[in-house]
Formats: C-alpha cells, sequence, structure tokens
C-alpha cells in the first residue's frame, strides 16, 4: 500500500468520526482490498482503535497523535520518506 492509500484511509475514518467504518467499506473508496486495509488498521495502533466487539474502527484519539488528522499524516509521510531513504542507501553500489 502506498502513502496515497494510506492517507485517503485515514481521512476516510476521519470523516466517520466517533461511529467509526469497516475495512470493507473503505475499499469502495480506495483501491486496496478489504484485507490490505484490515491489516493496516490493526497493524497500526497508534492511528487506529477498534470499536468495541464491532468490525469498525475510528481514529485513535489515546494514541500519541490524539486521532489529529494533519499529525497523523505528517507522520505518515516521514515515515514514507524513511523508508525511500533506507531503500536509496541499500541499493547504492560502490
Amino acid at each position: 500500500m502506498d502513502l496515497t492509500d494510506k492517507i485517503t484511509i485515514v481521512e476516510a475514518v476521519a470523516k466517520t468520526g466517533k461511529t467509526g467504518c469497516t475495512a470493507l467499506s473503505l475499499s469502495k473508496n480506495v483501491s486496496p482490498v478489504s484485507s490490505v486495509i484490515h491489516r493496516f488498521l490493526t497493524d497500526t495502533p497508534d492511528l487506529f482503535c477498534k470499536i468495541g466487539a464491532t468490525r469498525k474502527y475510528r481514529l485513535n484519539p489515546f494514541s500519541k497523535f490524539k486521532g489529529n488528522v494533519n499529525k497523523i499524516k505528517a507522520e505518515l509521510q516521514k515515515t514514507d520518506d524513511n523508508n525511500k531513504e533506507i531503500f536509496n542507501i541499500n541499493n547504492f553500489h560502490y
């Protein structure tokens, strides 16, 4: 999943507010399939949290980002830039 997809997911989840949304409903708005979206939602607890016993997720208001879309997008961009830099260093040939 690329950075654009991740940001689109964050923005879509933010629009649902406290009611949240499922990975399946998100997959109708973004290109990745619901299983990839679900993995992103569950593997990033600093960004998202599950709502009770439902299959819905919302932005995590208790994380270091406090559910702030701009902070989350900045962190995703920073992580993406760092990953690109590491990739470039590892592929540098003498």
